[in-house]
């Protein structure tokens, strides 16, 4: 079970990343992946932390498809703090997230 997002720097041309079904808390390294365009990490431990599990998304402007369903994210902050700020995100999965009542 990954409970890390490391190592992944050299992976520049990377176009989906799959990191569903493991024990990640938040969200980071993801910076050099240039490339990435689609990342999945449904049902993992995201969130219990607040926005700070997910701002890491910043770090990958690239990214147009996010999978962060059945995660443990309950602040509605991450509109405002992370998913605004993201020019291409263009599909978003967040169900079973307690945010998805609050927005």
């Amino acid at each position: 079970m990954i409970t890390k997002i490391e190592g992944l720097d050299t992976l520049k041309d990377l176009y989906a990343l799959n990191l569903s079904d493991n024990l990640i808390m938040k969200i980071s390294g993801l910076g050099g992946m240039t490339g990435l365009n689609t990342i999945q990490l449904k049902r993992n431990r995201i969130g219990r932390n607040g926005v700070e599990d997910v701002i890491g998304l910043l770090e990958c402007p690239t990214l147009s498809v996010i999978d962060l369903s059945d995660n443990h994210i309950d602040d509605p902050n991450i509109l405002p703090e992370v998913l605004v700020k993201m020019p291409n995100l263009a599909v978003l999965y967040m169900q079973g997230n307690d945010v998805c009542k609050k927005i």
